[in-house]
């Protein structure tokens, strides 16, 4: 956590020195909270307890109507699990890149619309979710799918120069779970198989350099 903490006042120090040099203007910090929904038949997956994400964006002057904003996150999405075959917590950690059209209606208020595009980095789950199929509580990443992809759509205030405070609602297309897992046999695994997808609202914070 210290190497964490240090690591980060570098790279704040060399981002205000470079922006200082003029070198990194429109690259920016976000960092929010996130709540995840499951879109699924079943009432055993539920959305929260609550997420986070931060990471690096890159967007267009407040006062250029049209540009492209990329944003390269750590987001973890949590749900939980209520069922006959267990219950608890899980975590899901992405690293996300999201491209998007971003249109100022006015200096102080923008919306924007794209794509994302993420890859799970590991999936974690407290002692008491079940997976049914699965040999104990920490093997389940291999039964989700490693890539996601989704149509994301936000907004953003600009109170002060640089300050950003926004939404932003992401909408899953790909399956949760790989497609095998459903045929898993078991009296619960139709309730981890297909056609359940995470969507994900989140609640920003920004700052543009």
């Amino acid at each position: 956590m210290k190497k964490l903490a240090l690591l980060s006042i570098l790279a704040f120090v060399c981002l205000v020195s470079a922006r200082a040099q003029g070198l990194i203007h429109g690259l920016g910090l976000k960092a929010g909270l996130g709540y995840a929904n499951i879109t699924s038949p079943s009432s055993v997956l539920h959305g929260a307890p609550t997420g986070f994400t931060a990471g690096l964006l890159k967007a267009p002057k407040n006062d250029k109507l049209l540009g492209l904003r990329i944003e390269i996150l750590y987001l973890r999405q949590r749900y939980t699990q209520d069922s006959a075959t267990g219950s608890g917590v899980a975590n899901l950690n992405y690293i996300t890149w999201s491209d998007m059209l971003n249109v100022n209606i006015t200096k102080y208020f923008s919306c924007m619309i794209g794509e994302q595009l993420s890859y799970l980095l590991n999936a974690k789950t407290d002692s008491s979710f079940n997976i049914p199929g699965a040999q104990s509580y920490n093997q389940i990443l291999k039964y989700f799918n490693r890539i996601d992809f989704g149509l994301t759509a936000g907004i953003e205030i600009h109170p002060f120069k640089g300050i950003g405070i926004g939404a932003r609602y992401t909408r899953s297309i790909l399956n949760l779970f790989k497609s095998s897992f459903d045929s898993i046999p078991s009296s619960g695994a139709g309730v981890f198989g297909m056609n359940q997808r995470i969507d994900v609202l989140q609640l920003f914070l920004s700052y543009k350099f």
